[in-house]
């Protein structure tokens, strides 16, 4: 009679149990690091948007404030929010006329002399505070701004204020 050996390879129960919450400890320690690193691209993304859209609505405010002629002051809304600031100018790149910044469903809006307009801000963040500030001395005209902006997505409440001036290039010179 031949006997046959049987080979049992394989793995026992405790060894099973082991690797298991070995595998689970472990997927536990990259889950645990992964959703930090993803909140943070969250919030940087975030931040990412409210700095362009302030920056972007401020340095055009403040160039246009520059390069304007003169302060609409029965167009413009001063001291409050929201404010509206209208200057007249003879800007090349808009062929002169009149050139109004002003707040349209919490995004920034420059509205020129003709009709036509267009948002400064992204639709992804939100201006809570528009406000214009006029100042004149002996010798020169300028603008004060601020700007409060935030992000449109509720999860997160980031919110930065942006502060400008500008003297009227033209007020000046011509004083």
């Amino acid at each position: 009679m031949i006997k046959l050996k049987l080979n049992q390879n394989g793995f026992s129960l405790v060894e099973l149990v082991v690797y298991v919450a070995l595998v689970a400890l472990v997927g536990s320690l990259v889950l645990g690091l992964m959703i930090p690193m993803y909140k943070v691209g969250v919030e940087a993304r975030v931040s990412r948007r409210i700095n362009e859209s302030g920056a972007l609505m401020m340095e055009r405010i403040l160039r246009e404030t520059k390069d304007a002629e003169s302060v609409n002051q029965t167009g413009s809304v001063f001291s409050v929010n929201p404010g509206i600031f209208k200057i007249n100018t003879t800007n090349a790149s808009t062929t002169g006329g009149t050139m109004k910044f002003s707040l349209s469903a919490g995004r920034g809006l420059l509205t020129f002399g003709d009709g036509e307009s267009q948002y400064l801000t992204s639709t992804q963040t939100n201006i809570s505070e528009l406000a214009f500030w006029y100042l004149v001395s002996s010798s020169s005209e300028a603008i004060r701004v601020k700007i409060t902006i935030s992000d449109r997505q509720v999860t997160l409440a980031r919110e930065r204020t942006f502060f400008g001036t500008a003297v009227l290039r033209g007020s000046y010179l011509s004083k």
